[in-house]
């Protein structure tokens, strides 16, 4: 999953790794994305991300930031996503917490 926030110049991605259901998130730049007119995913991804992330139930979120390469108005969008994430992950370790404890 691709969400453009284009205020912040970042591109969220989204995905599970289908082996482990690790979810894994990051932040790029948009401006450095190539896409090809009429498609909403990227064909090409910059090599490095702002904000890159993990989780799964063994570990728990894991995050890690380039503060070296984050403006104020960006380092404000990366902490506000990754506040979203823990927020999620969050809920989605106590639905599934609590549908345990039913079984």
């Amino acid at each position: 999953m691709y969400v453009p926030l284009p205020d912040a110049d970042l591109l969220f991605l989204l995905a599970v790794a289908p082996s482990t259901g690790t979810f894994q998130a990051g932040l790029v730049r948009l401006s450095s994305c190539r896409f090809e007119e009429g498609k909403e995913e990227p064909s090409r991804l910059p090599a490095e991300k702002l904000y890159a992330a993990s989780f799964d139930f063994v570990n728990g979120l894991r995050a890690s930031v380039d503060e070296s390469r984050l403006g104020a108005s960006t380092a404000d969008a990366v902490r506000a996503v990754h506040e979203e994430l823990q927020d999620i992950f969050r809920q989605v370790a106590d639905a599934l917490l609590k549908r345990r404890s039913e079984a």
